[in-house]
């Protein structure tokens, strides 16, 4: 299951506005005590439609295997 931790706004080049998130997929690390314990796994940044994005720079993503880019209006500290 995914936890949406922080939403950030950006500008494309195009000079449109989108909504990137940063998620981060739960998994199961339950034990006899407490078997629906989850701990966090990867954390990863991903536009409102899903689409994965590679940190190019300090504020600068862009699609994974694309050139489509984009620069958010805050700064990014994983």
């Amino acid at each position: 299951m995914e936890k949406i931790l922080n939403t950030y706004e950006a500008t494309a080049a195009d000079g449109s506005s989108v909504t990137v998130y940063e998620v981060q997929e739960s998994e199961n690390a339950g034990v006899m005590e407490s078997p629906d314990r989850k701990e966090g796994g990867i954390k990863r940044m991903q536009l409102s439609d899903g689409r994965p994005l590679k940190m190019v720079g300090e504020r600068q993503f862009k699609v994974d295997g694309t050139d489509e880019a984009f620069l958010l209006d805050r700064p990014y500290r994983p």
